[in-house]
């Protein structure tokens, strides 16, 4: 078997030095101290749908670790897990009688 000739590997661009913060993450002098951010302006509104699909999306993960930290012997952590998925349940109730607001 042969094998061809081996050349250096004049393609591959120089390392960067790893940042100090991750690209895209805003520090404090990007924004003003206090107020709403300026991106953002008036009110956000949610279809029913966009709401139940998250509301059962959230539901499913705090299910999942409310198990798991049942399974670890943490009933403490379990029990809390549960009265967040029923705060959250009511909280997600409340949105959709708002009209998604």
């Amino acid at each position: 078997m042969r094998k061809g000739r081996v050349t250096p590997k004049q393609d591959v661009p120089p390392k960067r030095p790893a940042p100090t913060r991750p690209r895209g993450a805003r520090t404090t002098t990007d924004r003003p101290a206090s107020g709403p951010d300026p991106k953002i302006s008036g009110e956000v509104h949610f279809s029913d749908d966009t709401l139940r699909r998250w509301f059962e999306e959230e539901v499913e993960t705090l299910q999942r670790l409310a198990h798991t930290q049942r399974l670890k012997g943490d009933y403490v952590a379990a029990q809390f897990l549960e009265r967040e998925i029923r705060q959250l349940a009511l909280e997600t109730a409340a949105l959709m009688q708002a009209g998604g607001r």
